[in-house]
């Protein structure tokens, strides 16, 4: 079962599905959909007894770190004229600000905020929904990302990955 589902999933993103309105190939979309199936599944496997209020507003902190990393990757970006859109190809690579300490700070930064809502939300499937999209991305996206850097950028690309964490 789990098998076929990768292997729904994988047609879904492929690119004769790219201009449909709802593109797969945009990482916000997928981030929507876990978030979505989290909250589903809240619904139908109700939590446990309820927690304090201040170990639940804790989640503000996982929320806070993955938006700091979202946008400051971003400028990080723009910054050298580059683009950040994965279904675009990069006029340069960016190795400053948080990716000197991720090689993927937005994909990061996205499943910090998915896992946050759900700490707020004191939902272990919203949280969950977090590793579901790091688990989606990390397969559909990083890795054609990564082999195109490497072809764009040689031997810079591949110190820098030597030198740099995927994820952490």
């Amino acid at each position: 079962m789990q098998k076929a589902a990768g292997k729904a999933f994988e047609i879904l993103v492929q690119e004769e599905f790219a201009p449909m309105k709802f593109n797969f190939k945009q990482p916000p979309l997928i981030a929507l959909l876990c978030l979505l199936g989290g909250l589903y599944l809240d619904t139908v496997f109700p939590e446990g007894p309820p927690i304090s209020t201040f170990f639940r507003a804790l989640g503000a902190l996982p929320v806070g770190m993955g938006l700091w990393m979202m946008v400051r990757a971003s400028q990080a970006f723009k910054q050298r004229g580059t683009t950040y859109k994965p279904w675009e190809t990069p006029s340069a690579l960016v190795t400053e600000g948080p990716m000197r300490i991720s090689r993927n700070p937005m994909y990061l930064g996205t499943a910090l905020l998915l896992a946050g809502i759900g700490w707020l939300l004191v939902s272990t499937s919203v949280m969950l929904s977090g590793l579901a999209f790091a688990l989606i991305v990390q397969k559909f996206f990083i890795r054609p990302e990564e082999e195109t850097l490497e072809r764009l950028f040689g031997e810079e690309y591949t110190d820098y990955k030597s030198r740099v964490r995927m994820w952490l």
